[in-house]
């Protein structure tokens, strides 16, 4: 055999096993990102939407920071003196006239103390009762009966778009909405991982879906409280603009309360003044 032919077998060879080894290697290739499909795909998938939906709605990435509540604000609220009321033009919004420091309120039969005296008017818009205090101090509170039990809603549809809501609260053993909701502002994308369990994965998604469709109440700082035998959710700062409240009951009635300042006004709301609003609240029946 000439040299040439033989350099020519040698490259034969050479091209064979290079092709081999190619082969073996996009097998391994294959095997491997096979393997990892079936064990983490679907984790990976779950990882992926988590990031990019935060990257849409960057509030998803905000868990409650717990509250500090301060020795004032934790010590129970003296019940204020009955407010004296003050004949008006029928059909006029209700006044009223209290002793300074505080004033009892009342609305929707529900009553609450804030710490802070004055003239205020009380009227019903589409949204609640607004409570719009001489001093610029203003409340928002709206019906409680018109808030959607979640929960219930949850466990007793058989719409099949449900099931895994219905799923989540069985496996983490939600029997209260106020659990529901401290799930699910407690998840953030960041928990996420290619790599975690299939079923905390979907945990993780089912709850993110869940934040995403009950949103922020306002698209600030989010915090946690318990304040006596009410406890919940404040969106907001209030040295910084107003905050919306999210309350739930000892009986797990919910409540909804948005406090700030008129515009123009000197008035201030401390996060105190705001607790112990908070804590003082109740429904009339419950309260005496």
């Amino acid at each position: 055999m000439s040299d040439e032919a033989r350099k020519d077998d040698v490259a034969n060879d050479e091209a064979e096993k290079s092709g081999t080894r190619s082969t073996i290697i996009l097998a391994g290739v294959a095997l491997v990102v096979a393997i990892y499909g079936i064990t983490f795909g679907l984790q990976t998938l779950e990882w992926y939407d988590a990031h990019r939906c935060a990257g849409i709605n960057p509030w998803l990435n905000d868990v409650p920071k717990v509250l500090t509540v301060s020795n004032m604000a934790a010590a129970p609220v003296a019940a204020a003196p009955t407010p004296i009321p003050v004949k008006g033009k029928a059909g006029a919004a209700k006044a009223t006239i209290a002793l300074p420091n505080t004033t009892a309120l009342t609305s929707y039969n529900i009553e609450f103390t804030v710490p802070w005296g004055g003239k205020f008017t009380q009227k019903p818009t589409p949204v609640g009762d607004l409570i719009r205090f001489d001093s610029g101090q203003v409340i928002v509170f709206t019906d409680p009966d018109a808030q959607i039990d979640t929960l219930l809603t949850i466990r007793q549809s058989t719409d099949a778009a449900y099931a895994p809501f219905r799923n989540l609260i069985e496996a983490e053993n939600i029997s209260t909405n106020y659990g529901l909701y401290q799930a699910v502002y407690g998840v953030a994308p960041s928990q996420t991982s290619p790599f975690m369990p299939y079923a905390q994965a979907e945990r993780a998604r089912v709850l993110l879906l869940t934040k995403l469709s009950f949103g922020f109440d306002l698209e600030r700082d989010v915090f946690s409280f318990t304040l006596g035998r009410n406890k919940g959710f404040q969106f907001g700062d209030p040295a910084k603009g107003p905050v919306a409240l999210r309350i739930f009951s000892e009986h797990d009635e919910q409540y909804r309360m948005l406090m700030g300042v008129a515009y123009g006004t000197a008035a201030q709301i401390t996060q105190d003044q705001v607790n112990q609003t908070v804590q003082s609240l109740g429904r009339a029946a419950y309260t005496r």
